[in-house]
């Protein structure tokens, strides 16, 4: 009767257990997406910094956004 039992809730939970996966993967990978902006910023920062006109650093770092983006 254990094995049975065991069995049935393994089966019944497997919807759940799908969609706790689909969530994690979906959290990661949003995080992921999070510190590639982050670090890209942080490149950015540090491009921007030895550019003198200030149209061409809200280029770069507007490009540098849309990159990472794709990228993740």
């Amino acid at each position: 009767l254990n094995k049975k039992e065991l069995t049935t809730t393994r089966n019944m939970t497997f919807c759940d257990e799908f969609l706790v996966t689909t969530e994690l993967f979906v959290t990661s990978t949003f995080h992921f997406m999070m510190i590639s902006m982050r670090w890209g910023g942080l490149v950015t920062k540090k491009m921007c910094s030895s550019l003198i006109p200030t149209r061409n650093r809200h280029k770069v770092f507007q490009w540098d956004i849309v990159t990472n983006i794709n990228l993740s």
